[in-house]
């Protein structure tokens, strides 16, 4: 059973349009009793409370002295006695049972709640409007109203933002950006019509903040090579994300000690990695095997009978026919694919033989197979001593501190409390680091980032940022409004091939996006002596009658945590709770494991035998392919559709309706079946969802999660139009905390208008943000399917991903052609 709020049901004499807001519940309150302002009613009901009390005091004082029985009472004792009773009923009414509990609980409130106090009326107001009552549960006999989560608000496509202008350096760079947003230059083709990168990046950063009304403020520009990614990856930049980077370490590893860069924007990951890494050390070290080495590909044939694909797949997995294959793949890679230097090519052939690896064996075949033991990673002895890399410090204190490090006296982790300067003391630990690895760190850039705004948030022991270079696709047009979509990523067509999909949607009219859920899970394990009292709690816990009490311990950890049901799972005396919340616009993870902590505490009283094995017991699942989050959902669950015209798929696509819905079946729905996939049904969401997280400062490994998606692709309109879909049932994202409040970060959030809370609907921007990230799925997976049908996919990838060509050359050449 899973126990969940539904909507309070409406009488049914109302009758509400299905554009109109529900209505909100008119719940009697104390404060009702009489028609005056709140402060006077309440001075009113205190004033007479104290009277009457005080007044019968003085009356039964005088009875016991005159001896006169206090059962006897006057008609102004009597009035006296009914005034003092609805006083008393009021007050318990109004302040009993909230103040209580607010007492109980005030430790909560103030050590987690971080949110301004005008956000919990939008939590009340939003519980309120939607009618939710937490007394029912699915799966019981209780009827249960469906409940429909809010939707991202509407923004009109016509409405046209303030610009930002920021002047140019130059009048020619000024009526560039114009031409850029008059739509006359293409954003994509500024590197080669103006043969600088940096500069192309400026100008089209500028025209993006004009055309959106947006401001970039926060997202670097300077500081960053441009013309190292140009054909390489990043297609379209802006400027670029500044995630910092910790060490952990030393790790012992195979007998060489290892410092390991870890750049995240998780509070408390490198530090507890690096705890870790003492643990291994003092332990003698871990030891590292490498069992496999070899990249996979499977492309997807058919014939006219079953029995012709039976005679390929003899073919090509009989060891007889495995040489002439390996000359024939090697040698297309030798043509197309490798840039490394010639004698690399003898030094594989001198490996393999070396090793004894025949061609003429096979997995699945009759003959006998020599298993191929890849070669290990050099061992590097820990006796070894680096030379080390000295850089002299601005002051002799620096330098006396860097030594002090170095030699084990002072803690890494330690500095920034020492010093009280954030940015000094990752200056110190990159020094005292490169000295005792006796590896440069330089490239790695230390100048240019908020040290300050990461101390006791995220990323501990810092020595510098990576940056990732953001590029920008679209418009997308999404639910009737424009979103530009920035992706912070490496790979090479990726932001141009999302552009080509945002295109072709928007030519069609636009994508439509409606979130199906909207809650976050923890799944504690506990564990008692008999499955018969582990049993006993999971029938409690599902108990719809319980839900109220458990709400109200579960939402005291915050403001903005709300109970929406509970959900659990058996394993002999094992017990796993699965607790779903809303959790307003943060993310969610650290709010309903406060939450969930609350109500573990609660249930000691009445379980004492219970034993709490962990707060997570994987059952959540966060950061893990689970087939709970596929089916159940976690996070925001999202449903993204668009029509895309048949002239469009021929025009900007480059292909056909019946190549792509052909396609979508083999690949994305039998190959991924065929694989075993789980939540995989797609050609690459978790490319668009790393990219689009990266950018907007969201948790990286939950990508794992998010990525789940279905698409499906059908001809429609008696086959001319493509309807296309992506079901997203597990999108994890935020708009505040975490790396959310990182400079650059920030700024692509507030390119998409979704940046901190929303001051008008809790949790709407992060709502908002899963549509918008389900959308940019749909745009890349609409255009990737459309290359790979095409057979576009080899090609543009050689052209970009490997491209050392100066692109100004290039054009000028087609300039000349034409």
């Amino acid at each position: 059973m899973d126990v969940r709020r539904r909507q309070a049901k409406m009488p049914q004499s109302v009758k509400i349009g299905a554009d109109e807001p529900p209505m909100k519940p008119n719940n009697p309150k104390p404060s009702d009793a009489l028609p005056l302002p709140l402060s006077f009613t309440n001075g009113l009901f205190f004033t007479m409370f104290f009277s009457v009390m005080y007044f019968l005091l003085t009356r039964w004082r005088e009875k016991i002295r005159n001896s006169t029985p206090l059962h006897v009472v006057t008609l102004s004792e009597l009035a006296a006695s009914v005034s003092l009773l609805a006083s008393i009923i009021y007050l318990i009414g109004f302040f009993g049972i909230d103040f209580v509990q607010s007492v109980i609980y005030r430790s909560n409130e103030d050590a987690w709640d971080v949110e301004e106090e005008e956000n919990e009326k939008l939590i009340i107001e939003d519980d309120s409007r939607m009618g939710t009552s937490p007394a029912t549960t699915l799966g019981c006999a209780v009827p249960v109203v469906p409940l429909i989560p809010q939707q991202p608000t509407k923004v009109p496509v016509t409405e046209k933002p303030a610009p930002i202008i920021t002047p140019q350096s130059s009048e020619e760079d000024e009526q560039i950006v114009n031409s850029v947003v008059e739509g006359k230059v293409p954003s994509y083709s500024l590197e080669s019509k103006l043969g600088d990168c940096k500069r192309a990046a400026s100008i089209r950063r500028e025209a993006l903040q004009r055309i959106t009304g947006k401001s970039l403020e926060g997202l670097p520009l300077e500081g960053f090579d441009y013309e190292s990614i140009l054909g390489q990856c990043c297609e379209m930049p802006v400027g670029y994300v500044q995630i910092p980077v910790g060490i952990a370490g030393p790790l012992l590893l195979n007998g060489a000690e290892f410092m390991v860069p870890m750049a995240t924007t998780e509070g408390c990951l490198v530090a507890s990695t690096n705890r870790g890494c003492k643990a291994i050390y003092a332990s003698g070290g871990a030891t590292g095997t490498l069992l496999k080495d070899g990249m996979t590909r499977a492309p997807v044939v058919r014939f006219e009978t079953a029995k012709r694909a039976a005679e390929l797949k003899l073919y090509l997995e009989s060891p007889v026919n495995y040489e002439t294959i390996s000359v024939v793949f090697n040698k297309a890679n030798e043509d197309a694919w490798d840039v490394e230097e010639e004698e690399n090519e003898k030094f594989i052939i001198e490996e393999d033989s070396r090793m004894g690896a025949s061609p003429a064996t096979t997995l699945g075949c009759a003959v006998p197979v020599v298993p191929i033991v890849p070669a290990q990673p050099t061992k590097v002895p820990v006796t070894e001593n680096p030379a080390p890399i000295i850089t002299p410090q601005s002051s002799e204190e620096d330098e006396q501190i860097v030594n002090s490090v170095v030699e084990g006296k002072t803690p890494s982790y330690s500095l920034e409390s020492k010093l009280g300067d954030c940015k000094r003391a990752a200056s110190i630990r990159r020094e005292a680091l490169q000295r005792i690895t006796g590896k440069s760190l330089e490239g790695l850039p230390l100048e240019g980032f908020d040290y300050e705004s990461i101390l006791g948030q995220c990323c501990e022991m810092p020595v510098g940022y990576v940056q990732i270079p953001v590029g920008i696709a679209g418009p997308l047009l999404l639910n009737g409004t424009k979103y530009m979509v920035p992706m912070a990523t490496t790979e090479g067509c990726l932001v141009a091939s999302t552009n080509r999909g945002c295109k072709a949607i928007y030519a069609s009219g636009g994508a439509i996006c409606t979130l199906l859920k909207d809650g976050m899970t923890r799944a504690p394990a506990v564990r008692f002596g008999t499955a018969k009292r582990a049993a006993e709690l999971k029938f409690y816990l599902e108990n719809p009658l319980n839900h109220e009490t458990l709400s109200v311990i579960f939402n005291k950890s915050s403001r903005f945590a709300r109970l929406q049901g509970i959900q659990c799972a058996m394993a002999g005396k094992n017990l796993y709770i699965r607790f779903t919340c809303s959790t307003g616009d943060a993310m969610g993870m650290n709010m309903v494991s406060k939450g969930v902590q609350n109500v573990l505490d609660y249930l000691e009283n009445d379980f004492p035998d219970m034993d709490v094995i962990g707060i997570s017991g994987n059952f959540c699942s966060d950061k893990k392919p689970a087939a709970v989050n596929w089916i159940e959902g976690r996070g925001k669950s999202v449903v993204c559709e668009a029509i895309i015209k048949e002239e469009i798929v021929t025009k900007v696509l480059k292909t056909n309706v019946a190549a792509l819905v052909e396609l979508n079946m083999l690949k994305n729905l039998t190959g991924s079946a065929i694989a075993g996939a789980l939540g995989g049904f797609n050609a690459h969401a978790s490319n668009i969802v790393s990219a689009v997280y990266i950018a907007t400062g969201q948790d990286p490994a939950q990508n794992i999660e998010s990525s789940h998606c279905i698409t499906m692709m059908e001809a429609v309109n008696d086959g001319k139009d493509l309807h296309i879909s992506v079901t997203m049932p597990s999108i994890e994202v935020g708009t505040v905390g975490g790396g959310t409040q990182l400079a650059s970060q920030s700024a692509c959030l507030n390119l998409l208008g979704v940046k901190g809370a929303s001051k008008e609907l809790a949790g709407a921007n992060a709502r908002l943000l899963a549509t918008i990230v389900a959308g940019s799925v749909l745009a890349g997976e609409l255009s990737l399917m459309s290359a790979i049908a095409a057979g576009q996919l080899v090609k543009s990838h050689m052209k970009y991903n490997r491209s050392s060509k100066d692109v100004t050359k290039i054009s000028s050449q087609g300039k000349a052609h034409k």
